[in-house]
């Protein structure tokens, strides 16, 4: 985890993850504290096999912190992650999860994601397999 932490979160990636404009970063506040956070950014070319559409928004990370889980804020994210995907023209959210996420796989599910492929992630020095889920975007 040390490993994945450090390549991943390292303040220097952050700014120029940041810095791009395909990137959009949510937060999820209460009482003007972070509570949560959804990171997109738009896919560039066509999604990942599997993935339907022609032009696709991926959720990278959604985190909530732990007193929060239950109440409602990963489904706000989430909402909120599918206005910004329209606003931006995409057609479908797609995302990563560990097959062994149950809590998280149960989630996605129940927000309407459909698994629609395998992937694999590279965790440290581990090699995960992830499902991958999609939605599709509508404006209904």
């Amino acid at each position: 985890m040390t490993t994945y932490l450090a390549e991943s979160f390292a303040p220097a990636r952050i700014r120029s993850e940041l810095a791009d404009p395909a990137v959009q970063v949510l937060i999820a506040e209460q009482a003007g504290e972070p509570i949560g956070y959804v990171y997109l950014r738009e896919t560039e070319g066509s999604p990942p096999a599997g993935v339907p559409g022609t032009r696709a928004i991926e959720i990278v990370r959604l985190y909530v912190d732990a007193p929060w889980h239950g109440h409602g804020v990963a489904q706000a994210l989430v909402v909120a992650a599918e206005s910004e995907g329209l606003a931006r023209g995409a057609d479908v959210v797609w995302l990563s999860v560990w097959q062994e996420a149950e809590r998280p796989i149960a989630f996605y599910r129940r927000v309407g994601f459909v698994a629609v492929g395998t992937s694999t992630f590279r965790f440290g020095d581990r090699l995960d397999e992830d499902y991958l889920m999609a939605k599709q975007l509508t404006t209904d």
